[in-house]
């Protein structure tokens, strides 16, 4: 049988004890009293009176609280870092435009092309875009939807109803677009678009801009546009609420109450084309626009019950010496006096 002879302390061990139990942790206690055991030293360390010691997990409360003065420089920091990324969206809010002209204009709003579906009017599309970009003082609103970009990610039961991939639809759209950027007074995101934003944060609207030139309007906001001496205020949304199957343009309408007045409001998404022109109360004229859609009847707008969308891109005449709007439904119609009028 083996015997255990425990060796007695020395006063010199007791005093190293008595000076750091409770101080430092055990297991670095052991270090200095060599042969020792963390159990032998907790035992003689009861012993002598000693009712706590400072375990492994107590050291972290020994070390220094880090310092926080440096708070402010964090802060500092994300100030200018929600800076940079906010300027890089470019978009630009209640943009005023200056078209130095003493002709008659014609600005048209086109949405809802949605480039890769299946469905889409594609030679009526490049058509209207042609027109616009060969006639004299004609100038457009791009309000959304440019491209169906159904993605895995967002419904892609869509993607069966594509014929190209995103990436082609974007392409596309540059193909149309790009050419015709300088009578461009700006781009609108619609909630296809959108879709690019919720898969990969890249905000396709912020891109096509920059590519195009011309102002970034983000969901939409008002535009102070002047023809010559006439200032024109033009309210764009690609959704707002409050739409109606009995009063296309209601929604519209609505719009001006809550976020303000206007000459020419247009709300986009529900593909039905349709362009009014009221009489309001201080005696001036409002005109209402859906744009409409060329995406056509697909199998979503069969099954409720459309048989079609038409091609439409409503378009309005502004004069320069006086407040005068003449609105068109169909683009051709307007390209037809617009040509008379210049």
């Amino acid at each position: 049988m083996n015997v255990v002879v425990m060796r007695p302390w020395t006063s010199e061990e007791i005093e190293i004890l008595q000076r750091n139990y409770g101080k430092l942790p055990v297991r670095i206690l052991v270090d200095s009293l060599p042969g020792r055991t963390i159990s032998s030293i907790t035992n003689k360390a009861f012993k002598l009176g000693f009712k706590s010691a400072l375990t492994n997990a107590d050291n972290f409360l020994t070390k220094p609280i880090p310092n926080t003065d440096n708070v402010e420089e964090l802060w500092d920091s994300i100030y200018r870092m929600q800076k940079a990324q906010l300027n890089m969206e470019n978009v630009v809010e209640y943009p005023d435009i200056d078209l130095d002209i003493d002709e008659p204009i014609a600005v048209s709003f086109l949405a809802d092309a949605h480039i890769g579906a299946l469905s889409c009017k594609y030679e009526e599309l490049r058509e209207r875009v042609g027109m616009i970009g060969e006639t004299k003082n004609h100038y457009f609103f791009s309000v959304g939807d440019t491209i169906d970009n159904y993605l895995p990610s967002k419904h892609p039961q869509g993607m069966f109803r594509q014929l190209v991939s995103p990436k082609l639809q974007r392409q596309l759209v540059e193909d149309l677009f790009v050419p015709i950027g300088h009578k461009c007074l700006g781009t609108l995101k619609g909630c296809h678009d959108d879709w690019s934003e919720d898969a990969d944060n890249m905000d396709y609207n912020t891109l096509l801009s920059r590519r195009m030139k011309c102002p970034n309007l983000g969901y939409g906001t008002t535009v102070y546009l002047t023809v010559g001496d006439v200032m024109y205020r033009i309210s764009l949304r690609h959704k707002f609420r409050f739409n109606s199957s009995f009063n296309l343009t209601h929604t519209v309408k609505r719009m001006r109450e809550q976020l303000g007045d206007f000459d020419i409001g247009c709300v986009a998404h529900h593909h039905q084309a349709v362009i009014e022109q009221a009489q309001m109360g201080d005696g001036l004229g409002r005109i209402f626009i859906r744009p409409g859609s060329f995406k056509g009847a697909d199998s979503f707008a069969k099954k409720i019950g459309f048989k079609d969308t038409g091609a439409f891109v409503p378009t309005v005449i502004l004069m320069p010496d006086e407040r005068r709007m003449i609105p068109f439904l169909h683009l051709e119609d307007a390209v037809t006096v617009l040509s008379a009028l210049t």
